[in-house]
């Protein structure tokens, strides 16, 4: 998954497919040999982590098919370890509750015969461990289809449901010692920052973490990820630097350049061009994957554009072109911004302006994009960049917390529309936060008004991090209606 490499995969599906009849057997033999009870839960358990990490793989290098039947096989085996344990903790209940009945009858009976029969509670928890890893992970990841798709999983057995998914994912990580709480907890961290964007919850999850496992790489990348999102750059810079200094295996070889260009990211925010150029540019020549090369290669035309090294800036643009990935947000506004640096020329002081504002949004520095943007206070705006700066404006007020001030600047930027030629896609965002912002300030009818607006719009840059804020705020909307 991280190396990207062919071979890598290869060899990755043959040890999981090695470690899932090894799994299978051991467990088995645990349940013929030592009566464990939920030994038969935990072989299927075991085979469909290895059976969903090979679909994963499969999607990941586009074998789309192959990966859509070990998903499938996955979910079969996971169905049968909870049936498995839903028949285990039954017979145990009523273990117990035999138990009961005989020592309420035999006094004398110096030990309940429930604890001389049946194993050690703590191997069945570890089994349910990793049964609420595995059923957590199904039901949210599943659940993000749209509703009008999600009958056609339940036709096939899934059980798409992602708040219930979430749930399982954070109780299973609440248990600390339990053999699936890390997997869990990085999951449920992700989901934090990535899917809902909520980093208040994401930055308790990470808090914990930073305490049970202070040295995982990656957990220390993932609150790196959430520290710049929450607008505490310099802490984020530290955590990547520390993730990077402890994947020092070689296996983490890739993990550790994506550390480090997420350095240079917390750089290109705070606006240090230079070292986040250097930083970039080391990044690029090293890693061979295909992941971040593109976006950072526009991040480092625009560090030169910045320096006024616009001929340094036109090789970076190249080569956006030729790692630009097909159906990726980033990777698509790279290219479009790329060709406009290549043909139309360096960056004018208006066009700097704005650029570095939309950077320091990378940090969530609100102050310092206001500042950017006053550079513009003397200057004649066309149109176009009139609204671009008023968006800008918008989001710099936004993470402030100055939510109506946002709103009225985000309804301005759908009112001048028109005026918008080449940055549609403020247009949507725009009325999406906005919608957010009303939420915030208690306007519902505001907030639908605007989510509804936004819906008319399709395929415009960073369109799918915008898809699930839409989801969120839908659903948010719906509960309050109810």
């Amino acid at each position: 998954m991280l190396s990207e490499q062919r071979a890598d995969a290869d060899a990755a599906l043959e040890a999981l497919r090695t470690a899932r009849h090894a799994a299978q057997e051991a467990a088995g033999g645990q349940a013929r040999h030592a009566g464990l009870a939920g030994a038969s839960a935990e072989a299927s358990f075991l085979a469909a982590d290895a059976e969903l990490f090979a679909a994963l793989l499969l999607f990941r290098t586009g074998h789309v098919l192959r990966g859509g039947r070990a998903l499938v096989r996955a979910w079969s085996l996971a169905k049968q370890g909870l049936a498995h344990l839903e028949r285990t903790q039954a017979s145990l209940a009523a273990a117990r509750s035999s138990a009961a009945r005989a020592q309420t009858a035999t006094a004398t009976s110096p030990d309940p015969p429930f604890e001389t029969t049946v194993s050690p509670g703590s191997y069945l928890a570890s089994v349910r461990n990793r049964a609420l890893l595995t059923r957590g992970f199904f039901r949210f990841f599943l659940g993000l289809v749209p509703r009008a798709f999600a009958w056609l999983l339940r036709l096939v057995g899934f059980d798409p449901a992602r708040a219930p998914g979430k749930a399982d994912l954070l109780a299973c990580a609440g248990e600390a010692r339990g053999p699936r709480a890390p997997l869990a907890g990085l999951l449920a961290l992700w989901i934090a920052a990535f899917f809902d964007d909520d980093p208040d919850a994401a930055e308790n999850i990470a808090s914990t973490w930073d305490t049970r496992l202070p040295r995982s790489p990656f957990f220390l990348y993932l609150h790196g990820y959430v520290l710049r999102q929450s607008g505490h750059n310099e802490e984020s810079f530290d955590r990547f630097e520390r993730a990077a200094n402890a994947s020092h295996d070689p296996s983490m070889e890739h993990l550790r350049l994506a550390c480090e260009y997420e350095m240079g990211w917390c750089r290109f925010a705070a606006g240090e061009w230079e070292d986040a150029l250097a930083r970039l540019s080391a990044f690029l020549q090293r890693f061979g994957g295909k992941s971040y090369r593109a976006y950072a290669a526009y991040q480092a035309a625009i560090c030169c554009e910045m320096l006024d090294r616009h001929e340094d800036a036109l090789p970076f643009c190249e080569q956006v072109l030729e790692w630009k990935r097909d159906h990726y947000s980033y990777d698509s506004f790279a290219a479009r911004k790329a060709i406009e640096l290549r043909d139309n020329g360096a960056l004018c002081a208006t066009k700097k302006a704005l650029a570095a504002a939309q950077a320091h949004m990378d940090a969530r520095d609100g102050a310092r994009m206001l500042r950017a943007l006053a550079e513009l206070d003397s200057r004649p705006l066309d149109r176009a960049d009139a609204v671009e700066r008023l968006f800008w404006q918008a989001r710099a007020h936004d993470v402030l917390g100055e939510k109506e001030q946002a709103l009225q600047e985000y309804t301005a930027v759908w009112e001048k529309r028109h005026d918008v030629t080449s940055e549609i896609y403020i247009i949507p965002h725009a009325l999406v936060r906005g919608a957010a912002a009303a939420v915030a300030i208690g306007e519902r009818e505001r907030a639908a008004s605007l989510l509804a607006a936004s819906k008319s719009y399709r395929s415009f840059d960073f369109d799918k991090p915008l898809h699930r804020t839409m989801a969120a705020l839908d659903d948010e909307l719906r509960r309050r209606r109810t």
